[in-house]
């Protein structure tokens, strides 16, 4: 997935666009899936804990990914909405960051629970 053409990187977006019955069930697979278990056990964790009220995990993950993109395919808007170049450089930069842990936790065949990112 996001092969590189022409000296560049292909995001999820372009091939989901370029060619979703082949790619959609992939990206489900690979990414979607493990990003969607992680987040429901967290959260079925955290409502037994207390942390949190209980959560429809597909809302859930429908707002988290949409402000993902949104920091993604969005922070060209940002940054001449708000003049906020720095700012987004940064937060795609700890969003990556976040992403490749939460990624990491959701293929190993250890426990996630809440507070124990690091």
């Amino acid at each position: 997935m996001g092969a590189a053409q022409g000296g560049r990187q292909t995001s999820l977006t372009q091939l989901l666009m370029d060619d979703p019955d082949y790619f959609g069930p992939a990206i489900a697979t690979e990414f979607s899936r493990p990003v969607g278990e992680v987040q429901r056990r967290i959260l079925e964790e955290s409502r037994r804990a207390g942390v949190f009220r209980p959560i429809d995990p597909i809302i859930f993950y429908v707002q988290v990914v949409g402000a993902c993109d949104q920091l993604f395919t969005g922070r060209y808007q940002l940054e001449h909405v708000f003049n906020a170049k720095k700012w987004t450089k940064n937060a795609s930069a700890v969003l990556s960051s976040t992403s490749s842990k939460l990624c990491s936790t959701a293929s190993s065949s250890s426990r996630c629970r809440p507070g124990t990112w690091d």
